[in-house]
């Protein structure tokens, strides 16, 4: 990563940030190259944040995003910065997960953006818990699972391993569509998606699935 932040200033017009858990590793390769946010903040280059708690963490950092989607999930971003920017021949740069998802950069990549992947972090499965989970679960100890991103449901889905279907009684709810996707591709049912896709929006929706459960 820091080899790209080391010239942010010069090789980029984009920054998109998916994850709050970006902006620490961000704020350190920033650092390690003596670049300071004031200056990154009073450059040309722009900052677009996926959702309100990315957005947060940034202007907490001094980083206050230029754009912030009305949709807070892959396709939201792409829009979003579609309609800010020509993005032929743009040059954008995504600190993100070491195992993130490859929607956004496609789709940029797509509309002829040159588009710069870097791993901020790595999202490492916590077996132990995973296995606790897993007992829970299986001994009906559990009334509802809410995955907040695709890395949990591939802790949870292998933890679960081959014990088959999930009880039917589990209600399941995704944050938001491509978690919800992952989800599906690893075979495990969604019940509800939250709306808007943050932290609110799942309480939310699992508010809502307790209370068609009563």
């Amino acid at each position: 990563m820091r080899w790209a932040v080391a010239r942010i200033l010069e090789d980029y017009d984009w920054i998109v940030v998916t994850s709050a858990r970006s902006v620490a590793p961000l704020l350190d390769a920033l650092r390690a190259a003596e670049i300071s946010v004031e200056r990154l903040a009073s450059s040309s280059v722009r900052i677009c944040a996926v959702g309100p708690a990315t957005g947060a963490a940034l202007s907490d950092a001094g980083l206050a995003p230029d754009l912030l989607p009305m949709r807070f999930e892959s396709r939201g971003v792409v829009s979003a910065l579609r309609s800010a920017t020509e993005l032929q021949g743009t040059r954008v740069l995504m600190p993100r997960a070491a195992d993130g998802q490859e929607l956004i950069p496609r789709r940029l990549r797509d509309l002829g953006a040159r588009v710069t992947l870097v791993s901020a972090y790595r999202t490492m499965p916590d077996r132990e818990e995973a296995a606790r989970l897993t007992e829970l679960v299986s001994g009906d100890q559990v009334d509802a699972l809410a995955f907040t991103s695709g890395s949990a449901v591939r802790s949870f889905a292998a933890g679960w391993g081959e014990r088959g279907p999930l009880p039917m009684h589990l209600g399941i709810i995704a944050i938001g569509p491509t978690t919800a996707a992952e989800a599906a591709d690893l075979g495990i049912r969604i019940d509800r998606v939250a709306v808007p896709h943050t932290l609110e929006g799942l309480i939310e929706a699992l508010e809502a699935w307790a209370l068609d459960r009563e």
